[in-house]
């Protein structure tokens, strides 16, 4: 099965900032007592990448200009895991009056009852990574020099915490592209808690009445066209549904949709009958049908699925209806020379017929009845023929 895959960029839980990560600790007070709490940690920016510290060594307690009202607040403080198991810590800001230089990460010493510097990162960052897993109870505050902001809420990592459920892809939904290429879409919304690897296609077996994988599509990638036509037989047909997943597991499936025939075009394609059809009649005697040009097929003619786009039309003489004939899509009239009794007594109708780079064929439904016979349509041209079918007058 040929699958083509279409990239968007995928919505974020957390915003975060465009810088880099800092490791740098900030100022302590030189009254606070000394307490030395060494780690090895990664710091992340908005853009994802991580940067390994060296062993810090902080001292006990926290500055002693904590809570000034210049800085901004830091608020909103979760502890997540990501998919490796890694734990980390994220929060919002909101700017004040001054910049800050950076957020200062406190960790509190239950067996001294006191808070401690754990580590730092840079401005325009909002998450912080632990390099090894971690336990115990953590507060934020953004710093410039030895100024702090007030603190954020307290968060408290356990090891026992459950991992986060991958995200479900959402809202899936079938188009036709072509009379043999359907197009599925999904919703997804990407989450850091936990990013998923890619997405897996699957359809329905009626056979073995089970689920089968049919294809593992890329991180970020929402939508898949299904051209699978081989030897003129269909097996795009079916039920399908979709499911994100990472190095730990899966999804939840979203809902299934069905591929078929009747499956809907997308609406991006029109693919209908020619319409404001003229119809014409000479003493010849020739009954025609002008075509004018009709702009809402062009994503017909020029989709990239498109072999052949042709008109089909059957004529009506008298009571009398003849075999379907064929002709180009770019001719503008089509005409037929019938018995001169019938000069005022027959008409045509015409479709549209696309077959696709598969060899498939779909029509498109009848246009209106058009010609000189009562009650089609006969909005003649030439006025002058009025003379020869007087009851059109």
């Amino acid at each position: 099965m040929f699958y083509k895959q279409l990239g968007i960029t995928a919505g974020l839980l957390f915003v975060f900032g465009l810088a880099a990560c800092s490791n740098t600790t900030s100022a302590n007070d030189e009254d606070n007592s000394s307490s030395s709490l060494s780690s090895s940690i990664k710091s992340s920016s908005s853009t994802g990448t991580t940067s390994s510290s060296s062993s810090v060594s902080s001292s006990a307690s926290s500055s002693t200009s904590a809570g000034s009202s210049n800085l901004g607040t830091v608020s909103g403080l979760t502890a997540f895991q990501n998919a490796t198991e890694t734990w980390i810590l994220a929060w919002t800001y909101a700017e004040g009056s001054v910049s800050e230089k950076g957020f200062q990460i406190d960790k509190f010493n239950e067996s001294k009852n006191t808070w401690e510097v754990f580590d730092s990162v840079g401005v325009d960052t909002y998450r912080y990574v632990f390099a090894v897993k971690a336990s115990g109870t953590f507060r934020v505050s953004a710093y410039k020099d030895a100024v702090h902001s007030s603190y954020s809420s307290e968060v408290t990592i356990d090891g026992d915490v459950a991992l986060t459920d991958l995200s479900a892809p959402s809202s899936l939904t079938a188009a036709r592209l072509a009379p043999s290429v359907w197009l599925l879409s999904w919703n997804y919304t990407t989450s850091l808690v936990r990013r998923e690897s890619g997405f897996i296609l699957e359809k329905y077996n009626t056979e073995t009445q089970d689920w089968a994988v049919v294809d593992t599509l890329a991180q970020d990638v929402n939508r898949v066209v299904l051209d699978s036509v081989k030897s003129g037989t269909d097996i795009s047909l079916g039920s399908y549904r979709v499911a994100a997943y990472d190095n730990l597991g899966r999804s939840d499936y979203s809902n299934d949709v069905s591929v078929s025939i009747q499956t809907a075009y997308d609406s991006d394609i029109v693919f209908k009958a020619p319409t404001g059809l003229v119809p014409n009649v000479v003493i010849s005697p020739i009954v025609e049908i002008v075509i004018p040009t009709n702009p809402l097929n062009k994503t017909v003619e020029q989709s990239e699925y498109t072999k052949s786009l042709n008109y089909e039309i059957i004529w009506v003489e008298g009571d009398v209806e003849a075999t379907p004939i064929t002709f180009s899509y770019t001719k503008n009239s089509v005409a037929l020379t019938v018995d001169a009794a019938n000069l005022c007594n027959s008409y045509g109708r015409i479709r549209l017929v696309w077959t696709d780079e598969n060899g498939i064929i779909d029509y498109s439904e009848w246009s209106v009845p058009t010609g000189s016979k009562p009650g089609t349509n006969t909005n003649l041209v030439d006025n002058a023929a009025t003379a020869n079918c007087p009851q059109l007058k």
